[in-house]
């Protein structure tokens, strides 16, 4: 039943006393509702939690191997916001996003920090620069699959600890430094290939889906309004994709590379130059690495 909410059946709880982790104890007699909210007052307060929270939610939203001070810093403020509220999130996130760690651009030059975007982030990002809009009737945005291609889909991770384990190690460098890069768990050579192919058909031709009545093969596409108004000027537009794509990170080397294939390219066709640029963004490690 994915409708109704989950509920109680209270002749199949255990009503005994309970010892927990750290010797805590539930005394019988409790109802399923009243011993849940004493384990989980007991979980939110134990010690470890606030630096275990915070350690998966920098991994989340900074970088795969944040440093014991980083973490420090961070579950101090989900111990104390600073007004004596212990586990106040709208405290802890900007913690993480304004630490030392998360904006010193020095920081870009160390490669053990960094993580790699997950897929679904990356094709959501390429919805919003682009301003994805639905051709069907009801608005609505027909996106499926996505778990075949790119190995994931919201609700859809094949366990309750995610679609990757936060200590997983890629074979090879990363797994003789030490390091940690969970994000690499869904990536193998099929999966690579498959969101570059996920991206390339996003790119030029939308949301596919069945030809329906208005002649459109798409359920929904792209805009490139803003784009197209650049993209006679190469590096004009190029200085527009590396500020919404890469966050003004884009290498000269990688840089030069895209400006030689769009001159390569036959002339007059804005739209065509405009989707080989977005596309060839999307192949880059600054698109897909979060430094």
């Amino acid at each position: 039943n994915r409708i109704d909410p989950m509920r109680t059946v209270e002749n199949r709880h255990d009503t005994e006393e309970k010892v927990l982790l750290d010797g805590t104890t539930i005394p019988a007699g409790g109802d399923t509702l009243t011993d849940v909210g004493l384990l989980l007052d007991c979980l939110f307060n134990h010690p470890n939690t606030g630096p275990f929270i915070s350690s998966k939610l920098i991994q989340r939203l900074v970088t795969s191997n944040p440093s014991p001070g980083y973490i420090e810093r961070v579950a101090a403020v989900f111990g104390d916001n600073g007004q004596g509220v212990r586990g106040d999130l709208g405290a802890v996130i900007p913690a993480i996003l304004l630490d030392e760690e998360a904006r010193d651009f020095r920081l870009i030059s160390d490669d053990s920090t960094g993580e790699m975007r997950e897929p679904i982030l990356r094709f959501t990002h390429l919805c919003r620069a682009f301003g994805l809009v639905s051709y069907r009737a009801d608005g609505l945005y027909r996106i499926q699959n996505l778990e075949e291609e790119l190995m994931q889909f919201p609700y859809r991770s094949p366990s309750v600890f995610n679609f990757y384990q936060p200590e997983y190690q890629a074979p090879g460098v990363i797994t003789e430094r030490g390091l940690a890069s969970p994000e690499f768990q869904i990536v193998d050579d099929t999966s690579a290939v498959a969101s570059a192919n996920v991206f390339y058909t996003l790119i030029y031709d939308g949301l596919v889906s069945p030809i329906n009545q208005s002649g459109r093969n798409s359920a929904g596409g792209l805009i490139y309004t803003d784009e197209l108004e650049i993209a006679e000027d190469i590096d004009a537009l190029l200085d527009h994709l590396n500020v919404i794509l890469t966050r003004g990170s884009l290498t000269a080397e990688n840089r030069e590379t895209i400006h030689e294939a769009l001159l390569a390219q036959t002339e007059g066709d804005l739209m065509a130059r405009v989707r080989l640029a977005v596309s060839l963004m999307t192949f880059t490690p600054e698109f897909n690495i979060l430094l």
